[in-house]
């Protein structure tokens, strides 16, 4: 005798019942999903903000992000410069996207050119016979050079320098530390430590303008010029970032950088 199996054992209404609890917990579990997606979007930072030790440059973060390590900008480059890896990591702030990266330690990078330092200071290639602790290209024929110009005495001094000729001729002079010197829109950015004072400055194309804190970096944004102080023993280990408008130092923060907003 043959023996009937019963395929399905639900009633229509028990089935319908099943098929409601099955698109019931579906709805939950994508539900569940879309809070956790939109919980980590939130989290991802569309801009490059420095706060203590952890750098965020759009999705990346930099952990123990300290000295040596350093940010340096050649509009619209971001250089993230970490010196004990040997690695220059270039982000396109207009593009809000990485570039490219170096297995060197770039002192300036402006989109097609690099100056590095070996034994002396190179442009690409060309050795331009100095040795630089921070540059600017400024064109292809020109490269300002910050230098000690007196090896006797601490004096400092911007160099512009042509890379082709080797010509050097000092530009700026200066008994204070310069840390920092950039062009933004034709105009001259230097930043200075006045060694015997410990006074800091903002020297706009010769007007000094005092700053609290060490200048680190000079740099643009929404149309605006902004200088920040990284943390040191100088800034009671906090990073520092100042809005200069009209001749006068507007502090932003006194526990973050934000080096490019939201």
């Amino acid at each position: 005798m043959t023996k009937l199996i019963t395929l399905n054992p639900f009633n229509q209404n028990q089935r319908r019942l099943f098929q409601f609890g099955i698109v019931f917990l579906l709805l939950i579990f994508f539900a569940i999903l879309f809070l956790l997606w939109s919980r980590n979007s939130s989290n991802i930072v569309s801009g490059v903000i420095l706060h203590d030790s952890e750098l965020q440059v759009f999705d990346q973060v930099y952990d123990r992000f300290d000295y040596p390590d350093r940010i340096s900008i050649h509009y619209p480059y971001l250089l993230i410069i970490q010196p004990e890896k040997t690695l220059t990591t270039v982000y396109d702030l207009d593009k809000r996207k990485g570039k490219e990266k170096f297995k060197q330690v770039l002192l300036d990078y402006d989109g097609k050119n690099m100056v590095y330092n070996g034994k002396d200071t190179f442009f690409n290639n060309i050795d331009l016979g100095v040795l630089c602790s921070s540059a600017f290209i400024k064109s292809d024929e020109e490269i300002l050079c910050v230098t000690n110009i007196n090896t006797y005495i601490a004096q400092y001094g911007i160099m512009s320098i042509d890379p082709q000729s080797k010509l050097q001729r000092i530009i700026y002079q200066t008994n204070n530390l310069i840390t920092s010197v950039t062009m933004i829109k034709g105009k001259q950015y230097i930043g200075e430590i006045d060694t015997k004072t410990n006074e800091n400055f903002l020297t706009v194309d010769g007007n000094k303008i005092n700053v609290p804190s060490p200048i680190n970096l000079i740099y643009p944004m929404n149309n605006q010029i902004y200088v920040a102080s990284f943390k040191s023993v100088f800034t009671s280990n906090k990073n520092y970032y100042y809005l200069i408008q009209d001749g006068q130092v507007i502090i932003q923060s006194r526990d973050k950088a934000v080096v490019l907003g939201d």
